[in-house]
């Protein structure tokens, strides 16, 4: 695709390679910024990567920038190149967090990782951009998830937060089904119909079948 917003992807390069072809982009005026962090592989990977996030400076072709990143295996020259999948549309706030794999936010993902990062983590192009990134961004909505299951963890009931000012009264339904999902696992639990193990009003003649 040819595009000019922020694109990311996943790369098997060298840490060397990556950073030196990339680099060239930079110099060439096509790339504005770029940076990437080395991730080991989790249960569910077979080997190390890169995620790896980038801003044109100008309409620039995926396809062709993929083609430039491709890099022979010295170790086993006759085996495919490596290089990088598919570029994809990406917004900062959400290549940084799953970068650093921030656990809040893998949380809103219904995802967890055995391995964490830092920012010191992160290689770049310019650490003043990248800092000015991280400064920028809105992670509001991932540390608002993050409070409330810690207040639900902490029994804090749901009125509570709604009188603590916590809850937006417009969005009252969405957050009790969350309060819920994260308290018993089910969005639609009725807390007034729990009895204590005492056996319900209801006839079994008629909720036996």
């Amino acid at each position: 695709m040819i595009t000019r917003t922020a694109i990311s992807t996943i790369s098997y390069n060298t840490d060397y390679y990556l950073y030196q072809k990339l680099n060239e982009k930079i110099q060439s005026g096509e790339i504005e910024f770029f940076c990437y962090i080395n991730h080991l592989p989790e249960v569910d990977e077979k080997k190390a990567h890169k995620h790896l996030f980038v801003i044109p400076s100008s309409n620039i072709d995926t396809f062709k920038l993929q083609s430039f990143l491709q890099e022979i295996d010295l170790s086993a020259p006759d085996n495919p190149p490596l290089g990088c999948i598919l570029f994809r549309h990406s917004k900062f706030v959400d290549w940084y967090l799953y970068a650093i794999h921030d656990k809040d936010y893998l949380a809103t993902k219904n995802e967890s990782r055995a391995h964490h990062y830092t920012d010191s983590d992160i290689v770049t192009s310019s650490s003043d951009y990248l800092n000015e990134l991280i400064h920028s961004s809105d992670f509001s909505k991932y540390k608002t998830f993050a409070r409330l299951r810690d207040s639900v963890a902490s029994g804090v009931p749901f009125r509570e937060l709604v009188y603590n000012g916590f809850i937006p009264i417009q969005q009252i339904i969405q957050w009790k089904k969350a309060y819920m999902l994260l308290k018993y696992g089910d969005t639609e639990y009725n807390e007034n119909c729990v009895r204590n193990g005492h056996e319900s009003h209801e006839d079994n003649e008629f909720t036996s079948n």
